[in-house]
């Protein structure tokens, strides 16, 4: 697993950047990142960012899918909110005919949300992130309403994660999805051990990549030629874009839509 971290100071630095749109305020919906669990594996609380829709505080008997939105390298729990838009992307969505979720964003640090000697993150967040969040908040706690999308490296670890624990989650979106080099045998590993009937039930899965995405067109290219040639249905979209808040707030309308199937 140390060899995903051969590009990481290559990888995105420059992708990162603040957006310059200011979230609009929609009532009734809430927006808190001053959250944090408490963590036996990583020996310290664990930050996070929640979306509340806005029918949460309404209808107190009310349960609701989950979508985990996870960030990119040199990001944190707090870039969809400051930098993505997500309170008004989601307000939009949810006012139309998209039914209303609870958005989660977890500080995932560089971890590329796998395991390494240094951070056991991948074990944080299966056995004690999801748990704690679908007990503290009134969560369908089931594979057909859990939902996990990130961008860059955080579409990596969307697609690490569903495809590895593929009974836990109903779809993964990844955006510009981080398989740059080794990164994607890394998964490719883990669809190698699947058998062909254990293929067939893997979470529905889409990819979303720009055509001036210099950084990692080439390797979403490659991983959705693999997926192809492994027979693991999958959508992929190639668009005009950058590896920028652009092209990713652009790419969270479709994710929400694609819980939604």
């Amino acid at each position: 697993m140390k060899s995903i971290y051969i590009f990481l100071f290559a990888f995105i630095t420059i992708s990162c950047g603040k957006s310059q749109d200011t979230p609009s305020l929609i009532e009734d919906s809430s927006l808190d990142s001053s959250k944090n669990i408490v963590s036996s594996i990583l020996k310290e609380p664990q930050p996070y960012a929640v979306y509340l829709p806005p029918s949460y505080h309404k209808n107190t008997l009310k349960q609701y899918p989950v979508l985990y939105l996870l960030h990119g390298l040199h990001q944190d729990h707090n870039s969809w909110i400051e930098d993505g838009n997500l309170k008004q992307i989601a307000d939009e969505m949810f006012a139309k005919d998209i039914p209303e979720m609870i958005i989660v964003c977890p500080k995932g640090y560089n971890s590329f949300y796998v395991n390494t000697s240094q951070m056991r993150y991948e074990d944080f967040f299966i056995t004690e992130f999801i748990p704690t969040i679908e007990k503290r908040y009134r969560i369908l706690a089931n594979s057909e309403n859990r939902h996990i999308a990130g961008l860059s490296m955080g579409g990596f670890g969307a697609t690490y994660l569903a495809f590895k624990y593929s009974n836990l989650f109903a779809s993964a979106y990844a955006m510009s999805g981080g398989f740059l080099l080794n990164a994607s045998d890394v998964i490719k590993q883990v669809i190698d051990t699947k058998e062909p009937s254990e293929l067939a039930k893997l979470p529905r899965y889409s990819m979303e990549c720009g055509t001036e995405d210099i950084l990692v067109l080439a390797s979403n290219d490659e991983f959705s030629a693999y997926l192809q040639q492994k027979a693991v249905e999958h959508t992929y979209v190639r668009r005009s874009g950058s590896h920028n808040w652009r092209f990713w707030k652009e790419c969270l309308p479709k994710v929400l839509l694609f819980t939604k199937k």
